[in-house]
Order: C-alpha cells, then structure tokens, then sequence
C-alpha cells in the first residue's frame, strides 16, 4: 500500500488532510497549554516560539493523524 503508486486525487487528499491536521494539532496544543495554566500567554507569542512551547510536537502530531486517517480509510476502501 505505497502511497506513491495511489491516484492523484487521493495523494492530494493525504497532503491536504497533513497540512489540516498540522493546523489543527497546533491549536490543540494551545488550548491544552492554556488549560494546564499557561493562559497568560496569548496564541501568536506561543507559536512564535516552536521548540520552548512544543508547539512542533503538537503540530507533527496533528500531521500524523490526519494524514494516518486518510492512509486507514484508503486502506479500508481497497
């Protein structure tokens, strides 16, 4: 199940869902960190800066389940 052998629409698919996943992970992020008492920080300061926050990890994280999710349904329908 070599992604680089699907049809194009479903490669764009997997990219987009990554690219989405990747957005959404890093707001995950920052409402948890805003839940566990860093409120104080507003959301732009907080992605500024990627490595002292972990807002990479949140954001590889989102990544990978998004994208996870389009290769499981792909694997699904075949």
């Amino acid at each position: 199940m070599n992604p680089l052998e699907w049809e194009r629409k479903h490669q764009i698919a997997l990219i987009l869902a990554a690219i989405v996943g990747a957005a959404l992970g890093v707001v995950l992020g920052y409402f948890v960190f805003a839940a566990g008492g860093g409120a104080s920080l507003n959301f732009s300061f907080w992605a500024s800066h990627p490595i002292r926050y972990g807002v990479v990890w949140w954001a590889l994280f989102g990544a990978a389940l998004g994208a996870g999710l389009i290769y499981i349904s792909r694997m699904i329908s075949n």
